[in-house]
Formats: C-alpha cells, sequence, structure tokens
C-alpha cells in the first residue's frame, strides 16, 4: 500500500485532499506545519508529499530542501 503524508497549516485544505483520497488504496498521515512534516517524513516511509508552501514555523520549501 502507498503511504502520502499531506503538510498543511489549513485543517480545511488537509481534510479536502483527504477525502479526495478516500476509497483508495492509501495509507495517508497528516501534518500542520513543516516541523512537523519533517518529523513524520523522518520517522517513517512516504511515497507522496503534498506540501504547502507558506507555513509558520517552517515552510513547505524548508522542508523539502530539508527532505532533499
Amino acid at each position: 500500500m502507498k503511504s502520502i503524508l499531506v503538510v498543511d497549516d489549513s485543517h480545511s485544505v488537509r481534510q479536502l485532499i483527504l477525502a479526495c483520497l478516500a476509497g483508495k488504496s492509501y495509507t495517508v498521515a497528516e501534518a500542520e506545519d513543516g516541523v512537523e512534516g519533517l518529523a513524520l517524513a523522518k520517522s517513517g516511509h512516504y511515497d507522496l508529499i503534498f506540501t504547502d508552501i507558506y507555513m509558520p514555523n517552517m515552510s513547505g520549501t524548508d522542508l523539502i530542501q530539508k527532505l532533499r
């Protein structure tokens, strides 16, 4: 089963993405900001990461740079 991480500070955007993925064969985790997203990404394996760019604590751009 494929794993997806959704990182966005907007609860409604995360819920929208989760609703679009519902019923599919994915395991989905979510994080509220880049700091939480980075911790989750380091602690598990994700096949795909959706991230917002403008977030508090750590931007999506910084998250992507740290993951690379």
